[in-house]
């Protein structure tokens, strides 16, 4: 899968998008930190939803997803982590204290990297393991996707 989902984002045209992402009908859930403000988490939710509609598309991914926003992310062996993806449920958690928007962006495109994964049934029990395929082509991805989007925004 690797190859043909690179060559794919990779050649998807983006330039028609400039500020037409604007409005989605994802919902997203959050948790505010006490030091940041409800400004920041809206401006944040939007940011992530304008990501969401954009990088769908890029990454050909049709189903429902659920996205909750949290400050801290802790794994079951208590260590911290940016984010997650439930294959049972298709939901991504991104974790969003002390961090930079692009940097929770990039950790969004990874975790929708491994829904696309998931619905092509290419998750095994192994796959969140450091250096198995999928955790090597969703961070390849993310990396890509980032690249596009920055093109665009920035």
């Amino acid at each position: 899968m690797f190859r043909n989902l690179v060559n794919y984002c990779w050649s998807k045209d983006t330039t028609g998008l400039r500020g037409e992402l604007l409005n989605t009908s994802m919902k997203i859930n959050h948790l505010l930190a006490p030091h940041q403000t409800d400004s920041h988490i809206k401006d944040l939710k939007n940011e992530v939803s304008r990501f969401i509609k954009w990088a769908k598309p890029m990454l050909d991914i049709n189903t429902k997803m659920k996205i909750k926003l949290v400050p801290i992310k802790k794994t079951q062996n208590n260590q911290y982590s940016f984010g997650s993806f439930n294959p049972n449920t298709n939901e991504i958690i991104i974790a969003y204290k002390d961090r930079h928007i692009l940097d929770c962006l990039r950790t969004l495109a990874h975790e929708m990297v491994h829904l696309k994964q998931n619905i092509n049934n290419e998750l095994t029990d192994t796959s969140g393991e450091t250096g198995s395929p999928e955790e090597c082509e969703a961070n390849s991805i993310a990396g890509i996707l980032m690249r596009k989007w920055n093109k665009i925004y920035n």
